[in-house]
């Protein structure tokens, strides 16, 4: 029987900021200010759109990993809402 786990999603993105704004700024833009995250779907469907017209796909610039298996409430919902995952926790390899 199959199971659930959770996977995550790395996807570099260039994307244009005032040249005065510092890393943190950049960072809280998209998380913590009014400009929900959910505005990082359309850069990865732009993305997603560049990719195809040019022949290529998302594999060239989608990096993931196995985080753990789900929970019994995400298997349930499909949501998983884990920020416990740090940025030590992420491979350097290139190989993900």
């Amino acid at each position: 029987m199959p199971r659930k786990v959770i996977v995550e999603l790395r996807i570099p993105i260039v994307y244009e900021v005032p040249d005065d704004w510092e890393p943190s700024l950049i960072e809280f833009f998209r998380r913590g200010s009014s400009a929900c995250a959910d505005g990082w779907f359309n850069s990865i469907k732009e993305l997603d759109v560049k990719l195809e017209n040019s022949a290529d796909c998302m594999c060239q610039v989608i990096n993931h990993r196995y985080v753990r298996e789900a929970t019994e409430e995400e298997s349930r919902t499909n949501v998983c809402l884990d920020e416990s995952i740090t940025e030590d926790e992420w491979s350097t390899s290139e190989d993900d």
